[in-house]
């Protein structure tokens, strides 16, 4: 097992660790990455071509873990190389074991004690303090990504590892009732239609009474 720390504003340091430093930052792990803590926002991902992930599963032994850090302080840059400063600073805590790896982005660095061996404060509490995760097995199709937040933040997911949803079911049917809302749904050419309310209407209506989407039977019904 590998713990690393990384401290990123504008440049960034690797913190020196100890024994006990290492033992208490795998509390701060286990309490967060907990299967039982329902805190934080849960999603599956896979990794695409570029992404920094695909790049450590291909030499784990050889992967440098600052390229983690260093691929996130260019994340958290603007177009000009100037920090974001809408991005909040933090730590980032990279746990590596056989067959697992552990990012973590503490945003709130002061609930960790790092005068005290980076012990957690009594104000530790995964409901109310804000972080970022992700965790990597042996599955670049089944990476899970963790934010505080109500969304997972662009930057990290998109920007920094370079992951794409794994769209379940409800995603797809929310995306899909989006669609028809804001009428993306339909070309331009059956908008302009002098009945097009009624195939919208018609359209919502399959939608809604149907278990499955069949795009072919929609469009020969609506003919």
């Amino acid at each position: 097992m590998v713990v690393k720390v990384f401290d990123i504003n504008e440049n960034v340091r690797e913190e020196e660790l100890n024994e006990i430093d290492i033992i208490n930052i795998n509390k701060v792990f286990s309490k967060i990455f907990a299967p039982e803590n329902t805190d934080h926002l849960k999603i599956d991902c896979y990794a695409n071509e570029n992404s920094i992930l695909k790049k450590y599963s291909k030499n784990s032994k050889e992967f440098k873990l600052i390229e983690f850090a260093n691929e996130l302080e260019k994340a958290e840059q603007k177009t000009d190389g100037s920090r974001n400063k809408q991005i909040t600073e933090g730590n980032l805590f990279i746990k590596k074991e056989t067959n697992r790896l552990l990012l973590l982005k503490l945003e709130n660095i002061e609930v960790i004690d790092k005068e005290k061996h980076y012990e957690m404060r009594n104000t530790f509490s995964t409901e109310s303090n804000y972080y970022k995760g992700c965790i990597l097995g042996d599955d670049l199709q089944q990476i899970t990504i963790i934010d505080k937040n109500k969304s997972v933040a662009r930057y990290w997911r998109e920007t920094f590892l370079d992951l794409s949803l794994n769209r379940n079911e409800y995603q797809n049917s929310k995306q899909l009732i989006e669609l028809l809302k804001s009428n993306n749904l339909f070309e331009s050419e059956l908008m302009q239609q002098d009945n097009f309310q009624k195939i919208k209407e018609y359209t919502e209506n399959y939608i809604f009474t149907n278990d499955t989407f069949d795009k072919v039977r929609l469009s020969e019904k609506l003919s």
